[in-house]
């Protein structure tokens, strides 16, 4: 039986005592899985950008009818330029906020050569699938984690123009309303 040893900051197993390598395995799918329910997450936010900006715009102009008590909403020259850049605003959030849920391409696994790897593997230890396995799903979690930080980026800017855009409407509305 091996004792213990500790080299290198690194404890050696003994002999008797059971790999870490399922928990290692475990602990990277487990990683997986959540960095992929934070890209669902982030594309939802991005939809909730999309289908807020039309609402918005809806409701600050309904605003505007009430506040100046009639049905028929005249929007004064110079409130036309803040009604202008609020529209190109919500459109780029709107833009952007989709370029968020554009299916990606991926390819993890090239089927032919992983036919002719599985053939090779096949008699060998289940530690070594295991450890070829979860190399794999590490190289997939880094892909998954650039694709979810460039999606984050991405709904942060929409959200900071459907803001801007808010604010630009409001300027129009309450210019056209005190007039």
């Amino acid at each position: 039986m091996t004792v213990p040893t500790v080299g290198d900051g690194a404890v050696e197993r003994a002999d008797d005592e059971p790999s870490s390598g399922k928990l290692l395995a475990d602990y990277v799918a487990q990683l997986l899985k959540d960095e992929r329910e934070r890209g669902e997450s982030i594309e939802s936010r991005s939809r909730t950008v999309i289908s807020s900006s039309g609402a918005l715009v809806t409701l600050l102009l309904a605003l505007a009818a009430i506040g100046s008590k009639t049905t028929v909403v005249t929007i004064s020259a110079g409130a036309r330029a803040f009604v202008g850049s609020s529209v190109g605003a919500f459109a780029l959030s709107a833009v952007l906020a989709f370029t968020t849920a554009i299916p990606q391409t991926a390819h993890l696994v090239d089927p032919a050569r992983f036919s002719t790897e599985i053939r090779a593997a096949w008699e060998r230890s289940e530690a070594s699938a295991l450890t070829r396995i979860t190399a794999t799903r590490i190289q997939e979690l880094a892909d998954v984690q650039r694709a979810n930080t460039r999606k984050a980026w991405l709904v942060l800017v929409a959200v900071s123009f459907e803001a801007l855009a808010v604010l630009l409407l409001a300027a129009a509305v309450v210019w056209t309303t005190t007039g």
